[in-house]
């Protein structure tokens, strides 16, 4: 039985919203980290949070996941939109009841993807759902799974089709160069060469290069014949 491997198409479908760094304005790199792609495409897995006090269960969480999705990457150029905001610090709300004082609104802005943004990224071991909720308002987000052809799995040096999470590569997988990403909680690195286990697919006219992650911290992704 051969691995299950696919290219995804994201696009939004209302204003997708997170933080990358802020820097007086809400920043938005032109990337979504896969920490928060794993949670939504598997939906069906034993894992189930809301809230799970202050740490994170990330590696509690790997093993039960069926389907290893790639971190995104934006698809066509597209500018960001910046959205204003006001609001009353917490702090100054108290301190205007207690001293019955005016208390003045905050103001900011943040960066936002605009509704029709389209990314892509690649997952292997099956297709999860075809629409997810993504970022800090649950932006609906649509997805569109096209099948690769698997030709090969090969072990060497391969410049790599999608951002890589470092953290989720084996320790035998190497980056021999790329350009971080700043993506909390995890930085990326894009336009890789690297040397590791990967796979080579093509979808008839072009060939996709995508790094393997760590199998003893995604077992429960089904990689091919075993």
């Amino acid at each position: 039985m051969k691995m299950n491997v696919y290219q995804v198409k994201l696009t939004t479908h209302d204003f997708l919203f997170f933080v990358t760094r802020e820097l007086r304005v809400g920043v938005v790199e032109k990337y979504i980290n896969n920490t928060a792609l794993l949670y939504a495409i598997n939906i069906f897995s034993p894992v189930h949070r809301v809230v799970s006090g202050t740490r994170p269960y990330y590696e509690e969480d790997w093993s039960k996941f069926s389907i290893y999705a790639t971190p995104a990457k934006l698809l066509h150029d597209r500018e960001t939109v910046k959205i204003s905001y006001n609001s009353v610090d917490e702090d100054i709300a108290f301190k205007m009841e207690e001293e019955r004082k005016r208390a003045f609104p905050k103001y900011g802005a943040y960066q936002m993807f605009p509704p029709d943004t389209q990314f892509f990224f690649y997952t292997i071991g099956g297709k999860g759902p075809e629409t997810i909720r993504l970022g800090k308002k649950s932006c609906i987000c649509r997805l569109k799974y096209e099948k690769l052809k698997v030709e090969s799995i090969k072990r060497g040096e391969f410049t790599c089709s999608h951002p890589i999470n470092p953290r989720h590569m084996p320790t035998d997988f190497t980056i021999k160069e790329g350009t971080l990403i700043p993506t909390p909680p995890i930085p990326l690195f894009d336009n890789v060469t690297a040397r590791g286990e990967h796979i080579i697919a093509e979808d008839g006219g072009r060939k996709h290069y995508i790094a393997i992650p760590d199998k003893t911290l995604f077992n429960g992704v089904f990689y091919g014949n075993r």
